[in-house]
């Protein structure tokens, strides 16, 4: 219950903010944060795969623990520390984003919080119910102060803001690890080693934001707002499968090791669930589109673009659940060159298909093609995982 009113409160925030600071500052305040994500999967540097893989497999070494933790979280506050110098030259050299400074530089807070918040450390150790809580209190935080502060549409600068502050103040919580500061050669090191996850995450992170990025740079901030809108909905759907397939790698690892009849009968029982949960969810969005947007927006006239690119958006949570099982059988068979192969080619294709598509269909071709992305990066991986998948389904 908990974790669905978690996924609920970005949307329940919506009416509001699109009400007070209109479609068009929404629009340029949500591409920003679209960005800022991206930058924040450049400064997790792959951890939230390897990361995971590393502390379950020495969850009950102290020691190794502590070893493990202190080089994954001086390796990301290093990183952290880099991109917030290459953002400040880049915001003061180029005189069209010096413009919009403030709500860059307010925007970067979100990737100082989400990279300091050690939720993958909660994953690996199968402490849900922590992450849980915390993703709540952070979410009350950030409703306390969008409700409080946002009252005019000026104040859509402090959007992204108010969400970064609401991670930083759950990431002081103390945690039961013996921080060990990590030296430059040893930094050097981490990056080199963990280099294939890394960028098989930054891989896959532009390949699922290039559309939304190219329409950016193509279309204005009203149109960034409508699509926007129907993209929300989805984001916070689709956040849901990408959540579970961190929490169950950790126990998929586990499980495999042990034997593949038990792994086996623990991704069947588990992907029949997902797919009618996430059947459902796309009926529900394709044939109630129009009373959702509507709803969301607190508005009686609904762009009828944002519909069609919501319905056309609707299956994808679908299938990034189904590319849950072929991604845990390539990581946990050391196939991580042969993942990056496939996302580099994704990244590739998400690129040339989204301006080709923007430019015959506009933000609604923009949908399309993210939809074609999700479609190609599971048709490779399904077919990298053939065998397995039919031992699996027999």
């Amino acid at each position: 219950m908990l974790q669905a009113i978690n996924y609920l409160i970005p949307l329940f925030i919506l009416p509001y903010l699109i009400e007070v600071v209109g479609v068009a500052n929404f629009g340029i305040s949500n591409y920003i944060l679209t960005v800022f994500i991206t930058i924040k999967i450049l400064v997790d540097y792959g951890y939230n795969i390897s990361g995971v893989k590393a502390i379950a497999e020495f969850k009950h070494d102290a020691k190794q623990l502590n070893a493990i933790f202190s080089k994954i979280f001086f390796t990301k506050l290093y990183l952290l520390f880099i991109a917030s110098i290459f953002l400040i030259i880049i915001v003061v050299s180029v005189p069209a984003l010096y413009k919009q400074s403030t709500l860059l530089l307010f925007s970067f807070v979100v990737v100082v919080g989400q990279s300091i918040m050690p939720v993958w450390f909660y994953q690996a150790m199968e402490k849900s119910e922590i992450l849980v809580v915390f993703s709540l209190l952070t979410r009350v935080i950030y409703l306390f102060q969008i409700f409080n502060y946002i009252k005019t549409p000026e104040d859509y600068i402090y959007i992204n803001l108010f969400l970064g502050v609401a991670d930083i103040a759950l990431s002081l919580c103390k945690y039961k690890i013996k921080l060990q500061v990590l030296n430059f050669l040893n930094f050097k090191n981490e990056l080199q080693q963990n280099f294939v996850f890394a960028r098989s995450n930054i891989y896959v992170t532009l390949a699922l934001t290039l559309p939304f990025t190219i329409l950016g740079f193509l279309a204005t901030n009203i149109i960034l707002g409508y699509y926007g809108i129907a993209d929300k909905i989805i984001q916070v759907l689709r956040t849901s499968a990408s959540i579970l397939h961190s929490a169950t790698f950790p126990k998929a690892i586990q499980l495999y090791n042990q034997s593949f009849p038990t792994f086996k009968a623990f991704v069947r029982k588990l992907y029949v669930l997902l797919i009618l949960f996430y059947i459902v969810l796309f009926l529900v969005c394709l044939f109630f589109a129009s009373f959702i947007i509507g709803f969301i927006t607190n508005s009686t006239i609904v762009h009828d673009e944002t519909i069609l690119v919501l319905r056309i958006l609707s299956i994808i949570p679908l299938i990034a659940a189904l590319d849950l099982l072929p991604t845990h059988l390539l990581l946990i068979q050391q196939k991580q060159k042969k993942y990056a192969e496939i996302l580099f080619l994704s990244m590739l294709f998400s690129g040339c298909i989204s301006i080709l598509m923007f430019y015959w269909l506009h933000f609604v071709g923009t949908a399309i093609a993210y939809l074609l992305v999700e479609v190609f990066i599971l048709f490779f991986l399904a077919k990298s995982n053939l065998a397995e998948l039919k031992k699996i389904a027999n």
